[in-house]
């Protein structure tokens, strides 16, 4: 799990070695239009979530939408390291896009055409490829019917909230690359915060993990972000209080 500079896994590895096992293996990343930036911005995020993202070779390697976290992560396996959002004129996007190139500010890494052959030639990506990709969206999109969103499940649906076809010119594609990335693991505890042993999944005598220690895997497969504020105010509560009452057992 990312944290400051100093979280080494340290922890994690001492419970291991003490009997402990690890859950979670997923790994999360942050985008940004530029790796130099030291940090991802809202505004690329935002951008990258609401896209519709594609590597230089013109393919999906995620299903869009979904758990973005994880599809950043993929990014630094793509060709060149590098992955592009495509958007349209009725994305939402447009206005800030379009004053960004005015500016200049955004002119490194977005680029804007009338078709997709011309976006396709502008980003180096094969357009052939690219327009079939984005046919195969629009199309599932047409027959996916009417969205529900008190149907709508955060973990088990396929696709972003969000998803809207790529149809209207202009055509935006914004290219990103990954500037952060984290892993999810945490040792296994049981309710009182007490280390699993691997092998008997008994707790192990006066060990306890809390805080990124242990939130990672046991409490959500899913990325939520700032979710280890909270785990460790009450994952240390929990262990003190159950290390207290033992001792005065």
């Amino acid at each position: 799990m990312w944290s400051n500079g100093g979280a080494y896994g340290d922890g994690i590895r001492m419970g291991i070695a003490a009997g402990g096992h690890t859950v979670g293996e997923r790994l999360w990343g942050h985008v940004c239009t530029t790796n130099i930036h030291g940090f991802h911005n809202a505004p690329d995020d935002t951008i990258a979530a609401n896209g519709f993202l594609v590597n230089k070779n013109g393919e999906t390697f995620v299903e869009n939408g979904n758990d973005n976290s994880m599809a950043y992560a993929l990014i630094a396996e793509q060709p060149d390291e590098c992955a592009f959002t495509i958007v349209d004129s009725a994305s939402g996007f447009a206005e800030v896009l379009d004053e960004g190139l005015e500016s200049g500010d955004y002119s490194a890494y977005v680029f804007k055409a009338d078709t997709i052959d011309e976006l396709a030639e502008l980003c180096e990506i094969d357009a052939a490829k690219l327009q079939n990709t984005i046919d195969e969206y629009n199309n599932h999109l047409a027959t996916r019917g009417e969205f529900d969103p008190m149907a709508y499940d955060l973990i088990e649906s396929p696709e972003f909230i969000g998803a809207t076809p790529i149809e209207e010119g202009p055509f935006y594609a914004v290219k990103f690359v990954q500037v952060h990335l984290g892993s999810c693991v945490g040792l296994v505890v049981d309710g009182d915060c007490k280390v699993l042993d691997e092998k008997s999944g008994q707790p192990i005598e006066n060990l306890f993990a809390t805080g990124e220690c242990c939130i990672g895997g046991n409490v959500f497969d899913l990325h939520v972000g700032g979710w280890g504020i909270g785990g460790a105010c009450y994952s240390g509560r929990i262990a003190g209080e159950t290390a207290k009452a033992e001792l005065l057992a």
